[in-house]
């Protein structure tokens, strides 16, 4: 399905698995026995303070023998950035000393500390303990990251070495590996029983994910995690992915909506940030001293250990597998359309759901890399899989569909919605749109595409495409159909799905947004009539790229550098934008890198603020000015404000003041033109606006504002939010 984009081509496989630079040690995990009175060592100042427990922790009976048995049924008794716990037969002793000193009552249940939120000195607190009779401590710290160093492992050691049960002390030592490639493993011989490799990036990974395993090294026993990563990630946004046992459906719905927003948020992460993995040891040990001295002894941190490891250790063999971000988002996109398209996740909210649809939520946590171990994941060769169209355990019959959205949770019944396009292309679509249109910023732009690009000239609702859609929220974003009827809402996964299905269909141009036709070839813009167009007589097949005083040194350089510069852009390239009214010099001008035909922009607008509007003047002629051109766009927007406000950012203030405020921003001079601003322009000159977008990595993109009815066409070039104009060779003046 998704293998050949999942997979790296094997030299670069190679050249990637051999240039890894590990970061230095560190050690992630701490559980460790102690006394109140080294507790209190440790955090004697009056500004530390613990606060008791009120929730009862998820706990996972062992078995005797197993790792932590001794304190599997012990109470979390209070929590600060660690974790505090001790034997519960203390605490009914320890809440009698309390309630000498203030006003608390332990709770009722035995797994749970207290109710309420009461906070204590570190003194107060290690007092009562002492005076209740407990003598251990089981201190818990996780997620630090926290690389050893000399003074950490000698000088400061965060254990008791002499306390008698200081032997059950556990640490985890690990190493981080920096990457581009978002990094999958999986055993080459499959799971054991001291190996489990969790699957991730389902169904496309084709079981690879992390690996958790145990192995024993000079008669020590050793734990071992490796995992990417985009599991550190993931977590720095939502933690509590996996969440509870889903008991109702709506709980189905709100986790798969919570898996949607986290693929978008993903988007929006440089790929250097979620390439890399992680390689973690566990050990027991009386002090981070010896936990240390033991792990760096053993060559377990070492990657080339584990893709080839020694045949008489009977360590297990992992194999590799590289991926991109962007094969990430394509992967979890097509998971959720598919969930979308068989309607897996219908019903009413208040019943349980159903083996297929727990199911489902557990294979699109696994989509864009989230599996804690609770939930098995379909085997991407199953054919029973749901995504392949499996019906078991669903309904038989056709009832309406309730969309995943909490804006939809009621007594509101929805029709069916279909998306029309191929599940293949609209995934395609959706990556590219989460890759390129991030932020607000990028939604603004998409959504003005989309509007004003589309037949009809708004974006139509998914259930009466008479009825349209605005922007009804940006925290966090949706969209509303304004028919009140009808208010259909759609999140911000939702909303891009459907852009991607009506761009798939043809409903919306692809060449609009950025992307080639569906043949794989770019074509060139149609032709516009241009603004004011001028007759030129020098040849558009003699490009230049410097600034020659002949046009034959023109087309010698020419010939010399498009062999350079000859790339497809991510959009048409204009063969004729706007000629100008005012006089151009081959000195003012610079070829735009990869352009085909050559393009050239100005370098001729200050960078004060008033660029765009300077460019627009000059490129309608001579009678037009940049405080003439702003004037015009504040006032068209002031007279149609319908058009605008709903793109307004809300505040502390209301949507009309926060409109108010925002047109008298734009009316000064130096303020910096928006998308809002060109779309005014659009339609208060009734011309079309194509902007060629320069973005930081230097790729070209093509932005295209204004209604294709409209004969005018005018030509930006966009970098670094500067504008400038934009041209063809036969613009040039002739030296």
């Amino acid at each position: 399905m998704f293998k050949s984009m999942i997979r790296l081509d094997e030299p670069l496989r190679t050249t990637v698995l051999s240039s890894f630079k590990p970061k230095p040690m560190d050690v992630d995990k701490m559980e460790i026995c102690m006394t109140p009175d080294r507790y209190l060592q440790e955090f004697d100042t009056p500004l530390a303070l613990v606060r008791l427990s009120s929730h009862a922790p998820r706990i996972r009976r062992t078995k005797p023998g197993d790792r932590g048995h001794e304190f599997s049924n012990w109470l979390l008794l209070a929590e600060s950035c660690h974790q505090l716990w001790i034997d519960p037969i203390y605490k009914g002793a320890f809440y009698q000393e309390l309630k000498k000193l203030r006003t608390i009552h332990p709770a009722a249940s035995a797994w749970v500390s207290t109710y309420g939120n009461a906070h204590l000195p570190i003194r107060t607190f290690v007092g009562c303990l002492k005076r209740s009779g407990c003598k251990l401590l089981r201190y818990k710290a996780y997620g630090q990251k926290m690389p050893i160093s000399m003074a950490l492992v000698h000088e400061s050691d965060p254990a008791q070495r002499m306390h008698p049960k200081s032997h059950l002390n556990e640490w985890d030592i690990g190493v981080t590996f920096e990457s581009p490639y978002i990094i999958l493993f999986k055993p080459t011989l499959g799971n054991t029983r001291d190996t489990t490799c969790y699957t991730m990036l389902a169904p496309a990974s084709r079981d690879f994910g992390s690996i958790q395993t145990s192995i024993h090294w000079n008669h020590t026993s050793y734990k071992v995690k490796i995992y990417p990563r985009l599991v550190h990630v993931i977590k720095s946004f939502n933690s509590r992915l996996q969440g509870e046992i889903l008991t109702t459906l709506a709980g189905v719905k709100k986790r798969v909506k919570a898996s949607v927003n986290m693929i978008q948020t993903l988007s929006q992460v440089p790929e250097p940030e979620l390439g890399g993995f992680r390689i973690e040891v566990s050990v027991q040990a009386p002090t981070l001293t010896i936990a240390q001295q033991w792990v760096a002894n053993t060559p377990l941190l070492d990657f080339g250990f584990w893709t080839n490891p020694s045949v008489d250790t009977g360590t297990p063999r992992l194999n590799t597998m590289m991926t991109t971000k962007e094969a990430l988002l394509l992967n979890a996109n097509w998971m959720v359309q598919r969930s979308t398209t068989l309607k897996i996740f219908q019903g009413t909210a208040a019943h349980p759901p159903t083996k297929i649809q727990k199911q489902g939520v557990a294979d699109v946590l696994s989509s864009f890399g989230w599996n804690a171990g609770r939930l098995k994941i379909t085997k991407p060769d199953d054919k029973a899989a749901w995504w392949r169209g499996t019906t078991d355990g669903m309904e038989q019959s056709d009832p309406e569909i309730v969309h995943p959205d909490d804006a939809l949770i009621g007594s509101h019944r929805l029709k069916k919605v279909h998306t029309k396009g191929s599940d293949t292309t609209i995934g395609l679509v959706l990556a590219y749109l989460n890759k390129t249109y991030v932020g607000n910023s990028g939604i603004k732009s998409l959504v003005n595409i989309i509007r004003c690009s589309h037949p009809k000239g708004y974006i139509p609702c998914q259930l009466n495409p008479t009825h349209q859609y605005d922007i009804s929220g940006w925290q966090p974003f949706r969209m509303r159909c304004r028919v009140h009827k009808c208010r259909h809402n759609m999140n911000y996964g939702n909303s891009y799905t459907w852009f991607a299905d009506l761009i798939a269909t043809g409903q919306v141009d692809r060449h609009l947004v950025g992307l080639p036709p569906a043949g794989g070839k770019v074509a060139p813009a149609p032709t516009p009539k241009s603004v004011n167009p001028r007759p030129s007589s020098v040849p558009r097949s003699c490009p230049a790229i410097t600034a020659p005083s002949t046009t034959r040194e023109i087309h010698r350089s020419t010939q010399a550098k498009s062999q350079q510069f000859r790339k497809t852009l991510q959009g048409p390239s204009p063969p004729y934008p706007y000629p100008m009214e005012t006089t151009t010099q081959h000195s003012e001008v610079d070829l735009v890198d990869d352009s085909i035909p050559p393009a050239y922009h100005t370098s001729r607008t200050a960078k004060d603020g008033n660029c765009m509007f300077e460019a627009i003047a000059a490129a309608l002629g001579s009678s037009y000015s940049p405080t003439r051109v702003r004037k015009d766009a504040v006032r068209w927007m002031a007279d149609h404000s319908e058009n605008f406000i709903q793109f307004i950012e809300v505040g502390q203030t209301s949507q009309q003041s926060a409109y108010r405020n925002y047109l008298q921003r734009m009316k000064e001079s130096g303020e910096w033109g928006d998308d809002l601003v060109l779309n005014a322009l659009c339609q208060s000159y009734k011309l079309r606006i194509s902007v060629l977008k320069k973005r930081r990595d230097g790729t070209l993109i093509w932005a295209h504002l204004g209604d294709n009815r409209h004969t005018k066409c005018l030509w930006l070039y966009l970098s670094d939010n500067h504008y400038e104009n934009l041209y063809c060779y036969d613009q040039l003046q002739d030296d």
